[in-house]
């Protein structure tokens, strides 16, 4: 990083933790500012757009940098690299196979047989699963069988379809927890996440709260006012 993108960065994240700092400690604009700002004068909407104006100067600027983009996009592809891995954990679960009565079936269960069971196929690699990344819905072959209780044991007689496709979606607890697993796994290096993502995030929480501010002050108070003590 090159010593201006250094002082970019460096700027973002001061005037950034300030934000934070000042909107959850509920710091009031009080005293002066260089001797010649009178800060009880100031009005509190004001100053919330020129400091967001301020974070979104510095954001853009940070964000233009080539290298900076460059950095953040081989993060999230790395997260997006670790987050169907946490998917394809829970799809080989009991969990996920063995409530097969709210699957989507290309064949419907038949009505004629009395024991018949959803066979899921697995393929030459041990995976029965097909999912995508970033996808809710996860798709295997299947087939219907025909099973019958002989001496105690329940056993497979025939198969009464050939192989359709079968798909399930994955419930939003584990797609979030994918995700919150992969954004971990991708940060453990550091360096990358400490100084690319960690300033845009930071960035973009504080403008989100410069906005929340502006919203949320009293119309009132927006008025002009006279800045030198």
């Amino acid at each position: 990083m090159s010593d201006e993108a250094g002082k970019t960065r460096r700027n973002l994240v001061v005037l950034s933790s300030a934000v934070v700092a000042i909107a959850f400690l509920e710091v009031p604009l009080q005293g002066s500012l260089i001797g010649a700002i009178n800060l009880d004068k100031v009005d509190p909407k004001s100053a919330w757009i020129a400091v967001a104006v301020c974070l979104t100067y510095f954001l853009l600027r940070f964000l233009t940098d080539g290298n900076n983009t460059r950095n953040i996009k081989q993060w999230w592809a790395g997260v997006l690299e670790y987050q169907p891995n946490s998917v394809h954990g829970f799809l080989r679960s009991k969990q996920a196979n063995a409530s097969w009565e709210h699957w989507h079936c290309e064949q419907d269960k038949p009505d004629n047989i009395a024991d018949v069971q959803l066979d899921v196929f697995y393929e030459p690699l041990g995976q029965a699963w097909d999912y995508e990344r970033g996808s809710r819905t996860a798709t295997a072959r299947a087939q219907w069988a025909e099973y019958l209780e002989q001496n105690g044991r329940r056993e497979r007689m025939r198969q009464i379809t050939s192989l359709f496709q079968v798909s399930q979606r994955i419930p939003l607890k584990i797609y979030i927890k994918s995700y919150a697993i992969a954004l971990c796994k991708a940060t453990i290096p550091g360096w990358v996440f400490t100084e690319y993502v960690f300033p845009t995030v930071w960035a973009i929480a504080s403008i989100s709260i410069c906005l929340y501010k502006m919203a949320t002050v009293s119309d009132a108070l927006f008025r002009l006012q006279p800045l030198c003590a």
